[in-house]
């Protein structure tokens, strides 16, 4: 593979973990077809993790939710974070009637926000 892989060590796979961010979002984004939390690690040399949510009423049958995640985990793997932080991802009904670019476009926004915005425990 390549600098661009996204490894089971870069996924957030635990509720317990998906329950931290959601119930202490440090930093947080929206958009029509987005829902973007996040919440800086204890140790932040760890590699950044990404939760994906990804429900029936946003984005239809299993096809289109598969697609979605692949285009999440592209965008995601491409910015690559150096920083210690948890990402969870919710989509939103809006993003039904996107098409692939503009996901991606409202997708590298969100991340590039999250990128500027300073760790709290730096």
């Amino acid at each position: 593979m390549g600098v661009f892989e996204f490894r089971r060590h870069q996924r957030l796979l635990h509720s317990r973990e998906f329950d931290r961010v959601f119930k202490q979002p440090f930093h947080r984004f929206s958009s029509a077809e987005f829902l973007l939390l996040a919440a800086d690690r204890a140790d932040a040399d760890d590699p950044c993790r990404l939760g994906l949510v990804i429900g029936k009423k946003a984005a239809g049958n299993a096809v289109q939710r598969n697609r979605i995640k692949r285009l999440i985990r592209e965008t995601f793997r491409q910015k690559q974070f150096n920083v210690g932080m948890d990402v969870i991802v919710v989509a939103r009904p809006g993003v039904k009637t996107r098409n692939r670019a503009e996901i991606a476009m409202t997708l590298r926004s969100m991340f590039e926000k999250l990128a500027r915005e300073p760790l709290l425990g730096a």
